[in-house]
């Protein structure tokens, strides 16, 4: 049976118990990584596992918080001794500055030992993503407005985001199609929740959900009638800290047919 463990739901700031956004699938195809922010091999580690016991890595965006750990899950699979390959599904836009950063930490890939197979979601520069199959699982990537929501947000923020073509500025959410049976949708990071529209046109199991970007009661009164049977909210914005109780009676006195829960760093699910 698959399940589904919060490696890291912190929203993008340092806060005390928390770490940056990464989950872990165990499957029947091999244990898989959404996201890897920091310090996501450290925790995997802290759960019994190693580096090189992560078969295949699914980024969403490119955000420091979503990425950040992804050098030393490497650099933990070249020490273990790592000799099979691992593929990296994602944005095509990051991949030569993720190849420049690896080269600038001294992992060149050539160095590690093993094979990393890079797959961008685009089959070439400005094409649409496409969805992929790895070793049986099924994977839609559905474009998110978040990063075009950041670079509109104040005239420093347009200024800045000047520099980029609207092809850089790629960020996802991912569907996953488990091979026992499962759909699990994560939403990466939205602008609001109308980007979950075509992810959620076919029924998901589980859908795991940030919840920093936008109103609270835009998400709960958008999710009435959606088809999901489980919600987990994650990337909590720091407001909400300390006011969990309050938001959870909120959840489930506007969803009470749903199975929604916060989710918390180490919380493994059944799936």
């Amino acid at each position: 049976m698959s399940s589904l463990t919060f490696l890291g739901t912190a929203p993008g700031v340092p806060l005390p118990g928390q770490l940056c956004s990464s989950a872990l699938l165990e499957t029947p195809a091999g244990r898989v990584l959404v996201d890897v922010g920091e310090p996501a091999a450290f925790t995997v580690r802290d759960l019994g596992w190693r580096s090189s016991d992560v078969a295949a890595v699914f980024i969403t965006h490119a955000h420091s918080d979503h990425i950040g750990g992804l050098p030393m899950l490497l650099q933990g699979g070249f020490v273990e001794g790592r000799k099979e390959p691992l593929p990296i599904f994602l944005p095509r836009c990051i991949l030569a500055p993720l190849r420049a950063w690896l080269e600038a930490v001294y992992l060149p890939e050539d160095f590690l030992g093993y094979e990393v197979q890079w797959h961008p979601w685009e089959p070439a520069e400005g094409a649409d993503a496409e969805p992929v199959t790895w070793n049986g699982i099924a994977v839609t990537p559905t474009p998110t407005t978040h990063l075009e929501q950041v670079f509109s947000s104040s005239e420093r923020a347009r200024a800045a985001g000047r520099r980029y073509r609207p092809e850089q500025l790629r960020a996802y959410s991912l569907a996953f199609q488990l091979p026992d049976g499962p759909r699990v949708v994560f939403s990466g990071d939205i602008a609001k929740p109308e980007d979950l529209a075509v992810p959620l046109e076919t029924p998901a199991d589980v859908l795991v959900t940030e919840f920093c970007h936008f109103p609270a009661e835009a998400m709960l009164g958008w999710l009435k009638d959606r088809p999901v049977r489980r919600v987990f909210l994650t990337h909590l914005a720091p407001f909400l800290f300390g006011g969990i109780e309050a938001l959870e009676a909120q959840v489930h006195a506007t969803l009470p047919g749903v199975d929604i829960r916060v989710a918390r760093e180490k919380m493994r699910v059944e799936l």
